[in-house]
């Protein structure tokens, strides 16, 4: 096993010149094995586990949480500047609520699931389930122009049925009625009403969501929030009247 050196763990074993690198790297691996071994003889260092674990929290929390929220306003200001660049800046920042969803209270749901047994001939038999539910809750959306947070409350109500994933796995194709398209379909594990009502919350997002209907939005040079302060930044041209500038600089030569 490794010993312990002067400054580091070493392997115990010289590799000639040159093997200063490959030495380090051992002596990792060899610690590594050695902490492997000491953590089942006793006694367990229960305390030095419990600093060690308190401060790889402490020091990793923060910066996780500091570099999650300016980097999902960073992908929704690109995201911005792109749609520009494509002149759909009427669809600037419609997708990206999607990607903040904060739910600000509880969410109480109500309703009730029952078992229906759909006949398929005599002796086959499929358990589809009927499940009826109403929620409501509050949520914070990103506005579509400015990122900032909204305040939106949300309510609906779903009416689902669900089928075993087997029993409508047949090989080939086959024709589905309308009313089919409706059908979930659930494994032999179960149905996670978690997994449904959070599904359905999705769905009724509105597509774009906006903290005021005059919001100003970005700038999308330096970033600045319109709404709060103006910068100096000059507008950009916009690309689409490019041809009919051209033709009148054309004109004006003639």
């Amino acid at each position: 096993m490794a010993s312990r050196g002067a400054e580091r763990w070493t392997p115990g074993i010289s590799l000639g010149r040159g093997s200063k690198p490959m030495e380090a790297v051992g002596g990792l691996f060899a610690m590594a094995a050695d902490a492997i071994k000491f953590v089942f003889r006793r006694p367990f260092q229960g305390r030095e586990f419990l600093e060690q674990s308190w401060f790889v929290a402490r020091v990793a929390i923060a910066p996780t949480l500091l570099v999650a929220i300016p980097f999902t306003v960073l992908i929704s200001f690109t995201l911005n500047i792109l749609l520009r660049e494509l002149g759909a800046a009427d669809l600037s920042g419609a997708g990206a609520a999607f990607g903040a969803v904060t739910q600000v209270g509880p969410l109480p749901v109500t309703g009730r699931a029952d078992l229906i047994i759909e006949n398929r001939g005599h002796r086959e038999q499929v358990a589809d389930i009927r499940l009826r539910a109403a929620y409501k809750g509050d949520f914070e959306l990103l506005c579509a122009r400015c990122v900032e947070p909204v305040p939106t409350p949300l309510a609906g109500s779903f009416d689902l049925i669900f089928r075993p994933q087997a029993a409508d796995a047949t090989p080939g194709e086959r024709a589905i009625t309308l009313d089919e398209t409706e059908i979930g379909y659930y494994e032999e594990s179960g149905l996670s009403l978690e997994d449904v009502v959070r599904e359905q919350v999705l769905l009724s997002l509105p597509s774009r969501t906006l903290c005021k209907e005059d919001c100003k939005g970005l700038c999308p040079r330096c970033g600045q929030n319109l709404n709060q302060q103006t910068c100096n930044c000059k507008p950009a041209a916009d690309a689409k009247w490019n041809a009919l500038a051209a033709l009148a600089g054309t004109i004006e030569s003639r």
